[in-house]
């Protein structure tokens, strides 16, 4: 195979040569713009702040790795496993992966401009290296497979998170998201908790940290009283 050099000009050129995947971002991508012949393409591309490739069926984003003037990515309902390209895009501020086929999500530890991140409905168990991400305001996690939330303790910027559907086992590592307005998660025996976070009583106004929880009964696990700490 030729090796192709990182810009999508180079991709567009050699496109004959490209796996079938590869050939397949560099089609999409390049319905996007006006311009066919490649070096105009790759210049109009790399100054695009915004795409919208939801559902484009794309597979490989090895293309998108010199595109680092985006601020915006809709990438969701893919069939997505590698993000590791996305890792350059540095200037991303909002990246929605959402309903892809996702495990491993480490390149995502240098995008720390992200304010808004969508990792819902994919394969994810490790969630460590969004630690760095000090600037997201939120972050949906539903529908992984996500037991350890610890990670997450850093983000003190987040105001909304959703974390349904996954098992998660303790929550204490919420508590000090002392930013924090909006939180699904999935718990049971959970009658005491809406009442708690959610009324503003002026004699304890600590309560009111999260103004709109989601408790979503499942299989029983022991976070009721951790879940109050959050307060």
């Amino acid at each position: 195979m030729i090796k192709i050099r990182n810009s999508f000009a180079n991709w567009c050129r050699q496109q004959k040569n490209l796996p079938v995947v590869a050939k397949q971002t560099v089609d999409v991508l390049s319905q996007t713009i006006i311009h066919r012949e490649c070096s105009q393409a790759y210049k109009q591309l790399s100054t695009r702040m915004t795409l919208n490739l939801s559902k484009a069926g794309i597979t490989d984003l090895t293309p998108f790795s010199s595109l680092n003037n985006l601020r915006s990515l809709n990438l969701a309902n893919n069939q997505i496993t590698d993000i590791s390209s996305l890792s350059s895009l540095v200037n991303l501020s909002y990246l929605d992966l959402a309903g892809n086929q996702i495990t491993d999500i480490s390149s995502l530890s240098s995008l720390v401009n992200l304010s808004y991140l969508d990792l819902a409905d994919n394969q994810i168990t490790d969630i460590s290296s969004l630690s760095s991400l000090v600037n997201l305001s939120y972050l949906r996690l539903s529908s992984n497979q996500i037991i350890d939330v610890r990670p997450l303790s850093q983000l003190r910027q987040l105001k909304g998170l959703d974390l349904s559907e996954n098992p998660v086992d303790d929550t204490r590592a919420l508590s000090n998201l002392t930013n924090l307005a909006f939180l699904k998660i999935n718990i049971t025996q959970s009658a005491d908790i809406p009442g708690r976070l959610l009324a503003q009583k002026q004699d304890k106004p600590h309560y009111q940290r999260v103004h709109a929880l989601s408790l979503i009964k499942t299989k029983p696990v022991e976070t009721v009283q951790q879940l109050s700490a959050i307060s």
